[in-house]
């Protein structure tokens, strides 16, 4: 149970950053090396949260792929009982 409530609370977590980097409405500045500078910032913001939800995937297939071990395991001992 601990580790759903950690994975939900983590997916949440994620899923809320990834609202509030779409939701930035923020001019870019008029400078070209602090618009590029802006640029860099927002390419790492969105990379980040790619990454985050590529990780919140890969832990919900492995705990998927535990709990149907799990689930194979207690048949074969239900089987022999």
């Amino acid at each position: 149970m601990l580790n759903k409530n950690f994975h939900e609370k983590w997916r949440k977590d994620i899923e809320e950053l990834g609202k509030k980097t779409g939701e930035l409405e923020i001019a870019p500045p008029t400078d070209a090396k602090k618009k590029e500078n802006f640029d860099i910032q927002m390419a790492k913001v969105n990379e980040a949260v790619k990454k985050a939800n590529e990780m919140a995937a890969s832990l919900e297939m492995i705990q998927t792929k535990h709990l149907a071990a799990i689930k194979a395991i207690l048949t074969e001992v239900e089987v022999r009982c």
